[in-house]
Parts: structure tokens; C-alpha cells; sequence
């Protein structure tokens, strides 16, 4: 058995990466000026970020089944996302804002996934330079985008755009940065890897079981990885086993499919998540060979070699890290429902490959020490511009929030019920699901099912060379079900100085400060 990373190794490197992610979080919160509120959130999505506190807050106010709060189309509670249930629990039990319950979780994540991670190392019998590379290379190593970015400048790069520049998925750092769902996913991923592999190399047979509940529960909280996952450990069964894999097979099949199922059950038929799919194929096209070859940077420059340089050690040792891989960018390719998001997690078995290959080379050349260390430091370089990028690319809205406008989330919270429909512009609608709990028309550009009609509706009632008269506009706009309009910025000055008669004469004003002005319907 060859010899293990050391305790003060891994408690050393899992607080390095904890302090790392955490950080610019709590850098954020004490450069956050007066007057403001820090959301918790980091660049560069922060649609995901609040439809994720959206949910946690519907568990905070009691829901056990969450609902689309992006979107005014009636439906009944039907998700069930285990991960943001219990964040949402945990705030209403402790009284923390919930982004600072995400922040916890996260944290708790990352260690999650780290302990899961040497597990995994010690499993394909790393030696300690494979096993400390391996580390390095899954915590650091962003891309080489970031880093071309800011030695050439963008406009060398053009219309390349490497995918660690834009996609949070392509490297492990920024999925243990900015999400408190990710970290656990990706513990998810590698526990349910680590359980069958081990159970068909011989290991325990309930091994398959808990491999496939780790399957099971990655469906109900993160399931696009599961369309490259189930597959992957399905084959790793099968070929391991062979003729005896059947046994296994039920195993694996009777914790897993189950929940599976009813996760593909609501995708498929539930016509608002449907939507929600469809839409997605749109929007989230994988992206071109050139941007991952470029994003996924130093540990697929060394999978590669150490694939090519040592292909029958690597394939008779690792191939199912192989085949992970070419699962994953062999589906992205595919016209599937959000095929970008496959990529998810393939940073993993790259890593490990490429801290495989390191090993080998240490064995293997005299100038070990000077490589390793250049590759060390490389791998340092690109995250630390990735870094820098979360500590200082931190505009106000709508990470942070004017106290007027938290004034008026606070109002609506007190005032109206968590079922009514707010009319608010796209950037505050983000903000009211998650600090008043209520409806509203858009906001998340893939949970505003019928978002195109939203826009349509729009153009007919708010602008001036709409052919509408004031009664039509009137009932059109309350047609919709609204009982608030939250009114800040751009929508105050036009609509709420000086309101026009479509939204006078059936509402009255509610609430009002220095930024925000809020109609109530009448009854």
C-alpha cells in the first residue's frame, strides 16, 4: 500500500481552500459602504445565486415543496430539493439570513468534498506526490483563460472565450467558490464514484447501495450529472464483474433508479420545468473544443501526456477515469437538454489523471523537482486570477442592496402574503422571492416560464406607442393577478412620481422612502 498524505497534509490543505473560498465573501460584507446590504452572493450569475435563496426561503416560511417564484403562471408546490430544504430550516431555526446560511453550507461543502476526495485518492492507491498533486491540481488549477486574460488583454483573445472565463462548472476552485450547491455536488459525484468502484473491486456489496443512494440524491439536488454518472458506474459494473455483475446491478439499480425516476417524471411532464428544459437547449449550447481545451488548461495538458507518455499504466490502472471523461464530453455534445452543465465536474478525473502523470514523472526524469514546481506554480498563478476577479469585481446591484430598497423588501414581507404577485423590473424581481418571499412576473431568465409573452405583455402595457388606452393597459396589466408594484430606479421615476391612470385608479400607494414606492391593489 503505498504511503498515505499526511493528517497535517489534508487538515493543512482543506483550511487553505476553505480560507481561500470564504475570504472574498467576508472581504465583501466589510468593504460593503453604508447605506448598502451585502447579499452574500458573488459574481458573475447572480440570477442562480437568489433563485437558490429563493428556495431555501420558501423552506424559511414553511414549505416542505417549493414552487417557481420567477414565474406569475398558477402552479401548486411540487419540488422537493432536499439541500436547500435544510438550509431553509436552518434559518428559521437559527434566525441567520439565509445568505449567510448558504455561506455555512458551502464551508461545510468544501470540507465535505475534500474528505471525500482523499477517500477517493487512497482508494486508486496514490503514492504522495500523485495524491498531493492531485490535490493541488483540484483545488487551484482555474484554466488558462483567466490567466492569458490578464497577460495579453482581451481583445488579443478575441472571440475565443475559454470556459473559465464564463462557466462555473469547467474547474473545481470556482464551484467551491461561489455556490453553496456545487461543493456538494461534487462530493456527491465522487462518493457514489468511490462506492461502486471500490464494491466491484471486491469491496462490500452495500457499497453498491450507498453508491447508488449518492446517485439518487445527486438527482434530486444537482441531476444533470446524473445523465453522465449512472451510465459511467453502470459500465465500471459491468466490466469489473462481468458475468456476475447482475447481483450488483439490482443493487445499484434499487437505490438509484427510484428517485431517479421521479426526478425525470417532473422534468419531463411537469409542463412548467419542461419549459424550463426546453428552454435551456436554447440558451446552454456546449461550447467550442478550442474554449475547453484552453479552460480546462494545466490539468488536461497533463492528463494528456500522462495518457500518451505512460497509455498503458494510465489505461490498465485508470480507465475508468478515461471513460468518465469521454462520457462527459461525448453527451456535451449532443443535442440534450442543458448539455453545457455535462462538463460539470470532468475537472475531476482530469485532475486525478494529471496528478497520476506527476508521479510518474517524479519517478521518471532527473529535473522532477523543477517541473513539479513549475507546475505548482502555474496552477497558482491561474487561480490567483480568478481570485482576484471574485475580491474585486463587486458592483452594488445587485450583490449589494440600497438600505430604500431593503426597506421596501421588508415592507412587502410584513404586508402581503407569500403567494402574492409582485410587479417589480427584471433586477428587483431577483431580490423579492428571496428577502419578502412573494411571486412575481421574471426574473431568472429559466424559471419565467412564458418569459417571451412576459415581454410581449410588457411592450403592450408599458410602452407609450402601445395602441392600448388607459382601460385596456389597466386590464391587461391587473389581468395578470398582480397585488403589488414595487417601484424603484428607472420604474420609479416613470411610474411612481407621477402614476398614470392604468395603475391610479385601481391601486393606491402603500408604502414610500427616498428610493422605492409601493402600490397596493385595490380589492
Amino acid at each position: 500500500m503505498p504511503p498515505k498524505l499526511s493528517a497535517a497534509f489534508k487538515w493543512g490543505w482543506t483550511a487553505f481552500i476553505l480560507l481561500l473560498t470564504v475570504f472574498p465573501y467576508l472581504w465583501a460584507y466589510a468593504t460593503t459602504p453604508a447605506g448598502f446590504h451585502y447579499s452574500w452572493t458573488l459574481p458573475p450569475y447572480p440570477e442562480d445565486s437568489f433563485a437558490y435563496m429563493a428556495w431555501s426561503r420558501q423552506a424559511l416560511n414553511g414549505h416542505w415543496l417549493f414552487s417557481l417564484k420567477y414565474t406569475a403562471l398558477p402552479h401548486a408546490p411540487f419540488l422537493f430539493h432536499p439541500f436547500f430544504l435544510v438550509c431553509g430550516k436552518l434559518a428559521a431555526w437559527t434566525g441567520w439570513e439565509i445568505g449567510v446560511v448558504h455561506l455555512l453550507m458551502k464551508s461545510l461543502g468544501v470540507a465535505l468534498f475534500f474528505w471525500t476526495l482523499f477517500k477517493v485518492l487512497e482508494h486508486l492507491r496514490f503514492d504522495r506526490i500523485q495524491a498531493a498533486c492531485a490535490c493541488v491540481l483540484v483545488g487551484l488549477s482555474s484554466g488558462l483563460g483567466a490567466l492569458a486574460r490578464d497577460l495579453v488583454g482581451p481583445e488579443t483573445l478575441g472571440n475565443l472565450l475559454p470556459i473559465d472565463l464564463w462557466l462555473v462548472d469547467s474547474n473545481t476552485f470556482w464551484c467551491l467558490l461561489w455556490n453553496p450547491l456545487y461543493p456538494v455536488t461534487l462530493a456527491l459525484i465522487l462518493g457514489a464514484f468511490l462506492f461502486v468502484d471500490r464494491a466491484s473491486l471486491g469491496g462490500k456489496s452495500r457499497d453498491f447501495y450507498l453508491g447508488g443512494l449518492a446517485i439518487g440524491v445527486l438527482g434530486l439536488i444537482h441531476p444533470y450529472e446524473t445523465a453522465v454518472l449512472w451510465p459511467l458506474l453502470i459500465l465500471i459494473i459491468v466490466v469489473r464483474l462481468g458475468r456476475q455483475a447482475w447481483p450488483a446491478l439490482l443493487r445499484f439499480a434499487a437505490a438509484s433508479a427510484p428517485i431517479l425516476a421521479y426526478a425525470a417524471a417532473v422534468a419531463l411532464f411537469h409542463p412548467l420545468l419542461r419549459e424550463h428544459s426546453v428552454h435551456s437547449q436554447e440558451k446552454m449550447h456546449s461550447p467550442s473544443l478550442a474554449a475547453c481545451l484552453i479552460g480546462f488548461g494545466l490539468p488536461l495538458a497533463l492528463a494528456l501526456w500522462g495518457a500518451f507518455r505512460y497509455r498503458r499504466e494510465i489505461a490498465s490502472r485508470y480507465w475508468p477515469l478515461l471513460a468518465w471523461l469521454a462520457l462527459g464530453f461525448g453527451l456535451s455534445r449532443l443535442p440534450l437538454w442543458f448539455q453545457m452543465k455535462l462538463l460539470f465536474g470532468l475537472h475531476l478525473p482530469l485532475c486525478l489523471l494529471a496528478g497520476a502523470a506527476c508521479g510518474l514523472i517524479w519517478r521518471q526524469t532527473s529535473w522532477r523537482t523543477t517541473i513539479l514546481l513549475s507546475g505548482i506554480l502555474l496552477a497558482f498563478m491561474t487561480t490567483f486570477s480568478l481570485w482576484t476577479d471574485a475580491v474585486r469585481e463587486h458592483p452594488e446591484r445587485p450583490y449589494r442592496i440600497g438600505s430604500d430598497v431593503m426597506e421596501g423588501l421588508a415592507f412587502l414581507q410584513k404586508d402581503s402574503r407569500t403567494d402574492d404577485i409582485v410587479c417589480a423590473s427584471p433586477a428587483t424581481s431577483l431580490l423579492i422571492p428571496v428577502y419578502a418571499g412573494n411571486t412575481v412576473i421574471w426574473g431568472h431568465w429559466a424559471q419565467s416560464a412564458g418569459f417571451t409573452a412576459r415581454q410581449q405583455w410588457a411592450h403592450r402595457v408599458f410602452d407609450d406607442a402601445s395602441p392600448l388606452n388607459a382601460q385596456e393597459r389597466s386590464r391587461e396589466f391587473w389581468g395578470m393577478g398582480i397585488k403589488y408594484v414595487f417601484l424603484d430606479g428607472a420604474w420609479r421615476e416613470k411610474f411612481g412620481i407621477h402614476p398614470p391612470e392604468w395603475l391610479s385608479a385601481r391601486a393606491q400607494k402603500a408604502f414610500e422612502n427616498p428610493a422605492v414606492i409601493i402600490y397596493r391593489r385595490l380589492l
